[in-house]
């Protein structure tokens, strides 16, 4: 059964699948989508997964590998093809490293193994939804990262370097976004 864990729509300013079948870790990850703006819909199944991605498109996926009637790196290719604008992140008790380097060759956007901390989670979620935004050419949000246009420049400088996988040294004083940064390039 596919459960609305947030019903109002007209607030959420992102839709979320949220594939994962431990109760407690789902509604964990669920309010930090809420948080973050979004409308978490839960599915603890591959199957009411399916179901729930032949009914709408998402704008960001979460995925547990290891679900009762299978594993999701088996679905992630039709996941991806059916939501191909969506940043997939899969989050997994039971890691593989092997699995890891293939979905991330295929597009996965992150690979979070559990028990994760919540401040990773949510640095996670805020980077796809900066994906979201510079996919949809939006501006990013006056409190978000990337509101002044030195930082915009910084960010563009950033997706320069970052396709030759070369080493990059970030320096500037405490709280000016360093670790932004680095993971812009990083992702």
């Amino acid at each position: 059964m596919v459960a609305r864990l947030d019903e109002n729509v007209e607030s959420a300013g992102f839709s979320c699948l949220l594939v994962e079948d431990d109760a407690a870790f789902a509604a964990l990850v669920a309010q930090v989508v809420r948080e973050e703006g979004g409308q978490p819909i839960l599915c603890q199944t591959l199957a009411e997964a399916t179901a729930a991605t032949a009914q709408k498109a998402f704008d960001l996926i979460l995925l547990d590998n290891h679900l009762p009637d299978g594993k999701a790196y088996d679905f992630f290719g039709q996941l991806s093809r059916r939501n191909p604008d969506a940043p997939i992140i899969m989050i997994t008790g039971l890691p593989d490293l092997a699995e890891a380097i293939a979905l991330t060759r295929n597009g996965l956007f992150d690979y979070l193994t559990k028990p994760v901390e919540i401040d990773d989670l949510t640095a996670c979620v805020r980077r796809a939804r900066l994906r979201l935004r510079q996919r949809a050419g939006d501006e990013p949000d006056a409190d978000g990262v990337g509101a002044s246009p030195a930082m915009r420049e910084i960010l563009h400088v950033a997706q320069q370097v970052a396709p030759p996988r070369a080493t990059v040294l970030i320096q500037g004083e405490s709280g000016t976004g360093k670790e932004l940064i680095a993971k812009a390039i990083h992702q």
